[in-house]
């Protein structure tokens, strides 16, 4: 059975345009939004136990290979 295809799928072009003149109307906004999203991350991070840590370490890792 063949999958449909979503509009965002078939559009990405569109959608890079969109998210191009959102992010050209709300710098500031989203510049504040990117830096909440990264200290957000560190904190959660930060208070993991050790174990947890090296958990998460290995997931990135596959995430990024």
């Amino acid at each position: 059975m063949e999958k449909k295809q979503s509009w965002a799928e078939r559009n990405p072009d569109k959608i890079a345009q969109h998210k191009r003149k959102y992010y050209e109307k709300n710098k500031e906004e989203s510049k504040l939004r990117s830096k909440r999203q990264n200290l957000r991350g560190k904190v959660a991070y930060s208070m993991l136990s050790d174990s947890d840590k090296k958990k998460c370490d290995k997931e990135v890792e596959k995430l990024l290979t």
